[in-house]
């Protein structure tokens, strides 16, 4: 008898009986009606028993024959699957067993002098080098590429720097210069945005007027190092075979054996470039740029439409739109050039997702014109619609998710639906032994290297959706993070500081739990040992994506040698408060190294404005006098409209007889304490590269030039983005919604201004200017922003920029930023990071502690970023001199006290900062009508404003 019709009587029985026996209730015998309508309500043994029907009757009707269907779906994409690999197996078989090299099949002469023509037998080479904040690697890419083997008068080295970080382009900058004394033929380009990112840096490149003259294009990416020989072994090819646009070298990684994560990867990107980038250059079909570690002919690539960024694989799009226009390609298998894998799992996540969902999108896009094209062979067009596209980038990772996390695991739970045991065990063994011959020597990481591929799958498939639907984030584009000398454990947090919600990936979570139930489920009621599968499977879901292990090291212990150099307090930067500790340990006869990765003090910038407390510790410190001759006091501040009108004014000795406000030049003041210190105090070009503690406390720091420190203790002094307090776990300093521009005003024949602080406030914009001495005036424009945008450097850009932004504001506004030297004029976005108890890390840890931005980088609204990094140096110099000196407390101690003193001083200084701003810079007409004439002419005081600049600075006694 079939269940349907008891599926649709039951709930109309019951709820039928229970609804007449409430109409019962009105009548003469309503207290026995009520009680059997009650009566008549089901149980919830009934309920249960109810239940269990409906999902017998779902699964039955709609559960088992779906999964049936998915097993079949599966089946098929299986053996197609396999093949394809045995297809490709077979042509590199044949390559290898009859030596089919690329010399065979392809003309190819090595590159000689011509005795009359001389170098200019050469052709002339471009070698670009895209780069986006890469400071970790860049040096040692454009040494690589300098050091290329070919004639300096026909090869041009472009360096494309999109880099947003200041430091990262200034030292692309410095090493373009460095090869440029060596008689290089290089140079460093940069662009006002990044548009199109990678594809678009490299369009810019190629319009440069220079570019004209080449035949040839090399691009390597920052991480990539080519051998010197690599254009006499590519070019060679081009040069005697005109329709070959294209010659793609094999990636060969730096930090393969690092950790599991990199050797796994390994093992996929062998697959990749031994089979798959072989079979398509051997068979004459197609295969995809790699986007580095290849030489394109220039020719070629200006016929098939440059460079395109409607996708985010710009080299696989171009090399389409190539073949397609009927040019060829080939791989050189043997051709290594040395990059890096991702080692964080982070990193590694990013580019997979760019990597499956960029195909997917393109596939999407190109298969109609593929499908049109009239240049190319009905074999090529198979080859790239089946075989490189369906097959590889789209029915691969369907089936690794959909197959073996998803519907092999739910057999367990539905025992009507069987899969082979061939397509369960045997193909995909094969298929795996088939890819394990791109890598055999780490063929016995086999079965992590299944569980790995298993784990991303779901990354994989959620991206592959993405790009087919075009939705989401299918245009996302993020540079794969990059460590550099890997031979060197690199500064990376051993607790990362980053919010749960962003280590924990829920949907791969849940596939976690969903196989480890399928896995126990299995165990308890199965009659197979697939749990012996689901349960290995389940436990790699686990570790990778909870985040517990985001990073894999070289070395996890520290091992000191004989040379290393040993000091006793070693301060890390030479910046306000690294050079103010050093002066504060020196006055109290406590000798310290400060090591500065600059070539000298960073004395750009411009002036900031320092209250009483922050020279009361100048006094204590005996340089306040010094400083005190060449700046002027400030007796007020001005609060006026946008048009210029006064809306308050105020004198800051009527409020308080002790404050004491001067504008200081950051040069100047960097100078003066320099000056304090013993000779050979400050080590310059000393660039941190790695810390870490040893077992009896103590910190080997590994500087860029091979310098190793062992530490008894480390001061961070290295502003917002310190690498020490990313080691110690803090997480980036955060933008707050402005930015700033900044200038020092320059009058040769004297300032015309008032001792007084000037504040012009408008809708969403504010600027001020406050007079630093008799020739100079420091002024600012701060105004909102969403997003960061490009950083940019020319100083031309940047004053326009400054001026349109108050056209329409008093004239002696537009005079400053005219009069400013254009090496003072910057734009800055602002940073805060809240110290939030319980959540943020300490401000010490071991025997490393921090000082000043790199612990609690705070915005400029009150004047005090420098005042507190100023505070911070004496009250730690006070507590670490004690402790060393034999105190009660240790230097451990000691470092814990300092931290709990300044957190409740410096947290809510932080905080009141970035608030004040955001009042600030509201836009609402309403808003500003209401601060300009009410809250500033009638309601602002001044003093309770200043309450933060009550500090009583501790004496520090001079040592004789």
């Amino acid at each position: 008898m079939s269940t349907l019709p008891i599926f649709h009587r039951f709930p109309h029985a019951t709820f039928s009986s229970f609804f007449l026996s409430l109409s019962q209730v009105g009548s003469s015998k309503t207290s026995v009606a009520f009680l059997n309508a009650f009566k008549s309500i089901p149980t919830s043994e009934d309920i249960i028993a109810r239940i269990g029907l409906w999902w017998q009757l779902i699964r039955a009707v709609v559960l088992v024959p779906v999964f049936k269907f998915l097993v079949v779906l599966c089946l098929v994409m299986s053996v197609m699957f396999f093949v394809e690999v045995m297809y490709m197996g077979i042509v590199v078989l044949y390559v290898k067993l009859f030596k089919r090299k690329p010399e065979k099949i392809y003309k190819w002469e090595p590159m000689e002098d011509d005795v009359e023509c001389g170098s200019a037998s050469y052709p002339m080479v471009l070698v670009q080098i895209p780069m986006y904040n890469e400071k970790e690697v860049c040096e040692q890419s454009i040494a690589a590429a300098c050091k290329i083997s070919w004639p300096s008068n026909r090869i041009m080295i472009q360096v494309l720097d999109d880099s947003t970080d200041p430091a990262s382009k200034e030292l692309v900058k410095r090493e373009c210069a460095r090869w440029s004394k060596e008689g290089v033929n290089i140079t460093f380009e940069i662009r006002d945005n990044r548009n199109g990112y990678k594809a678009g840096a490299l369009r810019e490149g190629m319009k440069h007027s220079y570019v004209k003259q080449c035949d040839y294009v090399a691009i390597f990416d920052a991480d990539f190092q080519p051998d010197p020989d690599f254009l006499h072994r590519t070019v060679p090819f081009l040069i005697h075979n005109p329709k070959l646009a294209l010659v793609q070298g094999r990636w060969e990684f730096v930090n393969a054996g690092q950790c599991m994560m990199t050797r796994l990867q390994e093992m996929s990107l062998s697959y990749h470039f031994t089979i798959e980038q072989q079979v398509g250059s051997s068979t004459f079909a197609f295969f995809g740029f790699n986007g580095t570690a290849g030489v394109w002919r220039i020719s070629a690539l200006n016929e098939s439409g440059g460079w395109n960024d409607q996708t985010t694989v710009e080299d696989m799009d171009l090399a389409v739109r190539a073949t397609l226009r009927g040019w060829k390609f080939l791989y050189i298998d043997d051709l290594k050039v040395k990059s890096e894998l991702p080692c964080s799992f982070k990193a590694l996540r990013n580019q997979q997702h760019r990597w499956t969902c960029g195909p997917a999108n393109l596939f999407r896009k190109m298969a109609v014109q593929i499908i049109r094209s009239e240049n190319v062979s009905l074999w090529k067009k198979w080859y790239m619609l089946y075989s490189f596209f369906f097959m590889r980038k789209i029915v691969a990772h369907i089936l690794t998710f959909c197959f073996y996390c998803v519907i092999l695991p739910a057999t367990v739970l539905f025992p009507e639906v069987t899969v082979p045991k061939w397509a369960a065990f045997y193909l995909p063994s094969l298929i795996t032994l088939l890819i394990a011959i791109g890598r055999l020597r780490s063929i016995h990481l086999l079965a992590f290297w299944v569980l790995f591929e298993n784990a991303m799958s779901l990354l994989r498939a959620k991206a592959l959706v993405m790009g087919l639907l075009e939705t989401g984030r299918v245009q996302e584009w993020v540079v794969t993070e990059k460590l550099g000398d890997t031979l060197k454990t690199k500064l990376i947090p051993q607790v990362p500081n980053v919010k749960f919600r962003e280590r924990v990936y829920l949907l791969e979570l849940l596939v976690g739990v969903y196989l480890l139930f399928c896995g126990i489920y299995d165990i308890v009621y199965g009659k197979n040992t697939l749990y012996v599968y689901l349960l290995f499977h389940s436990k790699r879901w686990f570790p990778i994506r909870t985040g517990s292990k985001p990073v894999c090291l070289a070395m996890t212990r520290v091992e000191t040698s004989g040379g290393d150099q040993e000091e006793k307090v070693v301060i890390v930067g030479a910046g306000i408060g690294g050079l103010t500790t050093a002066v504060s340990l020196h006055r109290l006869g406590i000798r310290s190294v400060v090591l500065e990765q600059a070539e000298s003090l960073r004395t750009g910038g411009t002036s900031l404005t320092l209250f009483k407390n922050g020279w009361r510790v100048l006094d204590a410190i005996s340089v306040g006098p010094q400083l005190r001759t060449q700046f002027l006091e400030i007796e007020g501040m001005v609060v006026k409209k946008e048009d210029g009108r006064e809306l308050r004014s105020f004198k800051f000795k009527d409020e308080d007889q002790s404050q004491e406000v001067r504008a200081v030049e950051r040069r100047v003041l960097l100078e003066t304490l320099a000056s304090q210190l013993p000779p050979q105090t400050i080590r310059f070009s000393s660039k941190l590269e790695s810390i870490q503690s040893n077992a009896n406390g103590d910190t080997l720091l590994q500087l860029g030039d091979g310098t190793r420190l062992l530490a008894k203790i480390v001061i961070g002094c290295d502003g917002t983005r310190s690498k020490v307090a990313t080691w110690m776990g803090f997480s980036e300093p955060k933008y707050v919604g402005h930015c700033a521009f900044r200038g020092l005003g320059f009058f040769p024949n004297g300032q015309p201004f008032q001792n007084k602080v000037n504040y012009i406030y408008g809708k969403g914009l504010r600027a001020g200017y406050v007079p630093v001495s008799a020739t100079k005036v420091y002024w600012f424009i701060c105004f909102n922003r969403p997003s960061l945008g490009p950083k940019i450097t020319d100083p031309a850009i940047l004053k326009k920029q400054a001026k349109e932004l108050v056209s329409t504001w008093p004239e002696d506004l537009q005079n400053l930023i005219d009069l400013t030297p254009d090496e003072t004029i910057s734009r800055t976005p602002l940073v805060d990071r809240w110290l939030w108890p319980g959540i943020a890390p300490p401000a010490s840890k071991g025997r490393v502690v921090l000082v000043g931005d790199a612990w609690h980088p705070m915005t400029p609204n009150l004047g005090q970023g420098a005042c507190c990094a100023l505070e911070d140096s004496v009250v730690l110099a006070n507590k670490l001199a004690s402790a060393i000196n034999g105190g009660t407390e240790s230097i451990e101690e000691a470092m814990e006290s300092y931290g709990s003193e300044r957190w409740s001083r410096a947290s809510p200084l932080t905080v009141r900062a970035n608030l004040v701003g955001a009042l600030l810079q509201w836009e609402n007409p309403l808003v500003c009508s209401i601060r300009n004439n009410i809250v500033i002419p009638k309601l602002l005081r001044l003093g309770p404003m200043l309450e933060h600049t009550n500090f009583e600075c501790e004496p520090l006694f001079v040592s004789k």
